[in-house]
């Protein structure tokens, strides 16, 4: 898996860097044009991204290639520019400051690796996430349909208007797929009865077109309080028992995917299913470090071939 994840960072920052010497535009190397290369959805390539990331930190690499890994990795994180994965890479480094690293040293490179970070897109980023937050509470007709709509002021409005559908069916719901069709049917008999302006109306047509990027809330959306019980009961007990087995091997990953669930509706994508139905259940029965375990056995094997 990691690996494989390097070798499609490298293809895609190479065929970017091609691209960039036809153009002589650097956009090419960031967001949905990087992830493009691979037919991918930053967010979801993200998603890989850290767990490879996770990989790394958690094996019996040696210095050098874990130097070099991570270096790829983080610029590839940076590079594909979701909120969110930035949000989660600071927990990833902290939880691994503070619980698994002991190195002295490696603590001190990796806490001035995130202030150098923060120095340099803290200020940019927190003044962004200000406004939009701001924008969640304001009148719609301020940013959708404006310069200011981007990826973040869309989600804030999908939610903002699927908390207000939601409050006349709570407990049911509307049914299954039925956020496709019916969400982007009240927006519109919403804006019969009021004069809103007409970029407005034709951006938030086009936006509610689109799922509530949320799977918390597109659940509770179509399900209802009960079909949200049901769905949070089962991640919940999974949580539970790996807690119990002291799996931190597979929470770290656990963790990323359900916070990433909050910005994203990963199960309604292949890349999100493999993640959940493939990935995340053989970590579950990882009782040790793989990597570290494999190398070991990978060496006496090389040794006893030699004898």
């Amino acid at each position: 898996f990691l690996y494989g994840m390097l070798i499609s960072a490298g293809f895609s920052l190479l065929h970017s860097f091609f691209s960039f010497q036809r153009t002589g535009d650097l956009s090419v190397f960031t967001y949905y044009d990087l992830a493009e290369n691979m037919k991918l959805h930053p967010t979801y390539y993200s998603l890989y991204a850290l767990t490879a990331l996770h990989f790394l930190w958690n094996g019996g690499f040696k210095a050098g290639i874990k130097f070099l890994g991570t270096s790829v990795l983080l610029l590839f994180l940076l590079l594909l520019q979701s909120k969110m994965a930035y949000f989660i890479l600071v927990l990833m480094t902290l939880l691994y400051v503070f619980i698994i690293w002991k190195s002295v040293r490696v603590r001190i490179v990796a806490v001035t690796g995130l202030i150098v970070i923060s120095v340099i897109f803290g200020s940019k980023f927190s003044t962004r996430m200000t406004e939009d937050i701001r924008g969640f509470t304001m009148v719609d007709e301020t940013w959708i349909g404006t310069m200011e709509e981007n990826g973040v002021s869309q989600r804030l409005w999908l939610f903002n208007e699927a908390i207000s559908q939601i409050k006349e069916k709570p407990v049911m719901g509307y049914g299954l797929k039925s956020q496709r069709t019916l969400f982007g049917w009240k927006i519109h008999k919403k804006e019969l009865k009021e004069y809103l302006p007409k970029r407005y109306r034709e951006a938030s047509w086009t936006v509610s077109k689109l799922n509530l990027h949320n799977q918390y809330l597109q659940v509770f959306y179509e399900g209802g309080l009960l079909g949200l019980i049901l769905f949070l009961v089962p991640l919940g007990m999974i949580g539970y028992y790996a807690a119990q087995m002291k799996n931190l091997f597979f929470l770290i990953p656990y963790g990323v995917f359900l916070l990433f669930l909050v910005t994203e509706n990963l199960l309604d994508r292949q890349m999100g299913i493999y993640y959940y139905g493939i990935f995340l259940p053989l970590l579950f029965l990882v009782k040790e470090k793989p990597i570290r375990t494999l190398n070991i056995k990978y060496n006496s094997f090389r040794a006893q071939k030699k004898v």
